[in-house]
């Protein structure tokens, strides 16, 4: 099996986190968040992000502790060689999911808004072939990639966040400390939807050649993501209202539709549609790039360039025969249970085991 000579600084590695994250986020959060905390649905992000940093913490461990392998790789040594296979065969699966819920999601809102009339699965096409271009130039090369649009996409969220304002109504987020006790537990969970990307860490934290300082990198891009998803979801619940944010199909991306700054650019909000399309592709591609190192891993057989390939009509397959507003609302509905469970729970578990039975470097 041939292995991928590269490595990622901290300033990549936090560049590719920022981007995966926000383009995970941007679309649905606030869906999310007026569903489960209705006017109140930004405090939902500060909850996930508390509840993301023993995640990170677990991260930065188990990267120290395994420093020259993937999660992929260490699991058989911690479970044993056949449990420790099958559950890093189940881990590549969620990704899988997640990667094809990605390329799903942009097709669709691309389907909604500007390609009316080209058929999905052109659209499906046209993205997956992108992110297994961009697959295939591995770990590193998403991070320059990421490092190359970070800034000028950044500016262009701030100033779409700014110029929401214009909409804005304080009385649609009063009063501000206003929950639902009985689902604040559920409301939590699947605002932890957030953090998902955080899962491709597991395989590729040892490219990170600063290792010292694995959880301030993390840490601080999930924190900048968090703090702009944050606005997001409290902008456009401050412009619509909880209730219809719950009704659109992308509340962010009217929100943008909405947002016009005289002199500057007309109609700036359909700018937004781009940056997050750029974000999400980037991010489905480090997705793309890890489940196919990650097989390389399992099977011990060829390498991820390879699987880049066996992976891309099992998935276009996937995407184009699932498409469908009932089919995408249902799988959304259960996406954040399954995620924060193999999310969260499971590497919290594993780091757990590992210092139980003092596998790897001791810390």
């Amino acid at each position: 099996m041939l292995e991928e000579k590269t490595a990622i600084g901290p300033g990549l590695f936090f560049m590719l986190i920022f981007v995966m994250q926000t383009g995970y986020g941007f679309l649905q959060t606030p869906f999310l968040a007026a569903k489960h905390f209705g006017a109140n649905g930004y405090w939902g992000v500060v909850a996930a992000f508390i509840l993301a940093l023993p995640l990170i913490l677990a991260l930065a461990a188990l990267g120290k502790r395994f420093p020259q392998q993937s999660f992929v790789e260490y699991l058989p040594e911690i479970f044993g060689k056949p449990l420790g296979k099958i559950l890093g065969f189940i881990y590549l699966l969620f990704l899988t999911f997640l990667f094809s819920w990605i390329t799903m999601a942009i097709a669709g809102h691309y389907n909604m808004y500007f390609l009316i009339r080209t058929p999905f699965w052109v659209i499906v096409l046209v993205i997956l072939g992108t992110q297994a271009f961009l697959a295939r130039k591995g770990i590193e090369g998403l991070g320059r990639l990421s490092a190359f649009v970070f800034l000028p996409t950044l500016l262009l969220m701030i100033m779409t966040l700014i110029g929401s304002f214009q909409h804005f109504d304080i009385n649609n987020v009063r009063p501000v400390f206003y929950f639902d006790p009985p689902k604040i537990p559920e409301g939590i969970i699947a605002m932890f939807y957030i953090y998902l990307p955080l899962a491709i860490i597991l395989q590729n934290y040892r490219y990170l050649t600063d290792k010292n300082r694995g959880f301030r990198v993390i840490a601080k891009a999930s924190a900048l993501g968090g703090i702009l998803i944050f606005l997001s979801v409290l902008m456009t619940i401050g412009t619509f209202g909880a209730r219809t944010a719950t009704i659109l199909s992308w509340p962010f991306l009217e929100l943008g539709r909405q947002t016009d700054i005289p002199y500057m650019l007309q109609t700036f909000g359909l700018v937004i549609a781009p940056v997050v399309t750029v974000h999400t592709i980037i991010g489905g591609a480090a997705f793309y790039y890890t489940v196919s190192q990650g097989l390389s891993e399992l099977f011990g057989k060829l390498n991820y360039k390879i699987f880049v390939f066996l992976l891309f009509p099992l998935v276009l397959a996937a995407v184009a025969l699932t498409y469908g507003d009932i089919y995408m609302r249902w799988v959304f509905n259960i996406l954040h249970y399954v995620g924060f469970a193999v999310g969260l729970i499971f590497p919290l578990v594993v780091w757990l085991i590992a210092v139980l039975t003092r596998k790897g470097i001791s810390q």
